[in-house]
């Protein structure tokens, strides 16, 4: 099954999925590549084909720089289902614990635990806001100068 998918062209398409596989289109065929994970990867995002991260279940984390997929330590264990690339230094990811995690160039590090809800998605709006969707019809905002606050329009989808 496969989870996340980030395309820069027609002819440079990434997917992730189940069992820490990648999968490459080149315009032409998929390639697959195995990152020696059984964790399922639940998402694949980056700035340009030659610096893509993916993350997935257990915390688990890798970097690819156009020639190799490195794992790399994301300092949590819980499962990551989101994550939002802004730079090479600005990076946001959500898990299913309620953790907003940041990596800042360097090494991740985690902002807020914990939520009272499971994050499903993470994405840093224009004006720096970070935004957290999850269950229940959670939604919050994070600006940076205090925990994620609730949104009280967030209202449960039918």
């Amino acid at each position: 099954m496969l989870v996340s998918i980030r395309a820069f062209a027609n002819d440079d398409v990434f997917a992730c999925g189940d069992y820490g596989y990648v999968r490459y289109f080149d315009g032409t065929a998929w390639s697959l590549t195995e990152l020696g994970t059984p964790s399922t990867l639940q998402c694949i995002d980056g700035v340009a084909p030659d610096d893509l991260w993916v993350c997935g279940l257990g915390g688990y984390m890798a970097h690819y720089d156009g020639n190799q997929w490195t794992q790399v330590s994301s300092g949590t264990t819980a499962d990551i289902s989101d994550l939002h690339v802004i730079s090479d230094d600005e990076i946001y990811a959500a898990t299913l614990q309620g953790e907003l995690l940041f990596y800042d160039g360097d090494k991740w590090s985690q902002v807020f635990s914990p939520s009272l809800s499971r994050f499903n998605g993470v994405y840093r709006a224009d004006d720096d806001t970070i935004w957290l969707a999850g269950e229940n019809a959670v939604v919050m905002s994070f600006d940076g100068s205090a925990p994620p606050t609730p949104t009280p329009t967030a209202e449960p989808c039918v």
